[in-house]
């Protein structure tokens, strides 16, 4: 019941150890859990330093984001079976897909759009097209209709095991359809990289409060 309400009220998933199945219950973020003789035991393999104070110039910053960025693709690229990446036309996706061809020269990139909006010059597509033939990548496109909605919706809730909260999630699917269509195994995405550094509005605003926390205590 917290599950559902917390969903439908707040927009709240995942942000606790409540699912939406009876008697189920969600690991902590970074934790894993070992049974061993009829006992169980959590572990915490990493968290986020609280109240660390920033020394690094923003320039030094800036060197220490990118030298990580680097390494983290190059980490990823270490495989047996060819590695393709998925590219919206982002900063995100773009950048991993220039890296990753550093390293993998003929690189598969593949994206999605919509039916409705395929057709726009600022679409997704469109978009991910002019940025791989600028930059010699190969790319296929996934277009979502409205059939493919009524098809897959009941299937990707199945899989994922929870609500969905956008149709962009049965794009996706398609899109891991396609790439193993084309014979690709592991994929890149850049998810993650909009929370980290504020890429809509609605990423700021925690930014701000961690940035006045001093604010608060007035």
């Amino acid at each position: 019941d917290l599950a559902f309400g917390e969903f439908f009220f707040k927009g709240f998933m995942h942000h606790s150890n409540e699912t939406f199945f009876k008697n189920i219950k969600l690991l902590e973020s970074s934790s894993y859990l070992i049974f061993r003789n009829n006992k169980k035991f959590f572990n915490k393999y990493w968290k986020i330093k609280p109240n660390q104070e920033i020394k690094l110039s923003y320039e030094e910053n800036k060197k220490k984001l990118k030298d990580l960025f680097k390494t983290s693709i190059k980490q990823h690229m270490i495989s047996d079976v060819e590695i393709g990446s998925f590219l919206s036309g982002g900063n995100d996706s773009s950048t991993i897909s220039i890296y990753a061809k550093k390293i993998q020269k003929k690189l598969k990139t593949f994206t999605y759009d919509f039916e409705s909006y395929v057709n726009f010059e600022d679409s997704e597509s469109k978009l991910a097209e002019n940025f791989a033939k600028k930059n010699s990548l190969k790319n296929y496109s996934s277009i979502l209709s409205f059939e493919d909605v009524k098809d897959n919706i009941n299937e990707v809730i199945k899989i994922v095991e929870t609500p969905i909260t956008s149709i962009r999630l049965i794009a996706f699917y398609n899109l891991y359809k396609l790439a193993k269509q084309k014979k690709i195994k592991v994929i890149l995405e850049g998810l993650g990289g909009d929370e980290l550094l504020g890429g809509y509005k609605y990423n700021w605003l925690p930014g701000i409060i961690d940035n006045n926390k001093n604010l608060n205590s007035k």
